[in-house]
């Protein structure tokens, strides 16, 4: 694979991931004695590390271009751990952590500091599908993390421009 194809597969597969956490992964709709309206907890809300993982990648990505290839393919390397662990964070606690931003957004909002289960201040919840999609999107971008550890790239040759030289006469340049 080409440098240029592995990098672009890398950016695609990061802003994915960036993508899919920007998104509103549960919303709460409030009373109007909470200030009404609508919560959004974002997975950049829910778990600030994905913000840091993924600008590490940036500049992993950036870093690539004035480096050799074994450095970038280290540092992808030390890097691929990191995603499996936010996947498996996210997995598993991503329920729970929505709820703790939940009730810092509402404390901060009202003032008041409560259980979710026995709030006075929430109407409705809904969940919405980026929480899986945030989690394909880490799986794709772990796969692509190991191709660019693994995987060797190739280096483009530049073509030498073929000459429309006619052959010498050799007759002609004894005169």
């Amino acid at each position: 694979m080409t440098r240029t194809k592995l990098l672009l597969s890398w950016l695609f597969s990061t802003g994915l991931v960036a993508i899919t956490a920007a998104q509103s992964w549960q919303s709460f709709e409030l009373f109007e004695s909470a200030g009404g309206g609508v919560i959004q907890i974002t997975g950049f809300l829910a778990f600030p590390v994905i913000g840091t993982l993924i600008s590490l990648q940036v500049v992993i990505m950036l870093l690539s271009l004035l480096v050799k290839p074994i450095v970038t393919r280290i540092l992808a390397a030390a890097t691929f751990p990191l995603m499996i662990w936010s996947f498996f964070s996210v997995l598993l606690t991503s329920e729970i952590q929505v709820r703790e931003t939940l009730a810092s957004v509402l404390a901060a909002q009202t003032g008041v500091v409560e259980d979710l289960s026995t709030s006075e201040f929430l109407v409705s919840s809904s969940v919405v599908v980026f929480t899986s999609l945030f989690l394909i999107s880490v799986a794709l971008n772990a796969f692509v993390l190991t191709s660019v550890a693994l995987i060797p790239i190739k280096h483009q040759k530049p073509k030498a421009a073929k000459s429309k030289r006619e052959p010498e006469d050799l007759w002609s340049s004894q005169n």
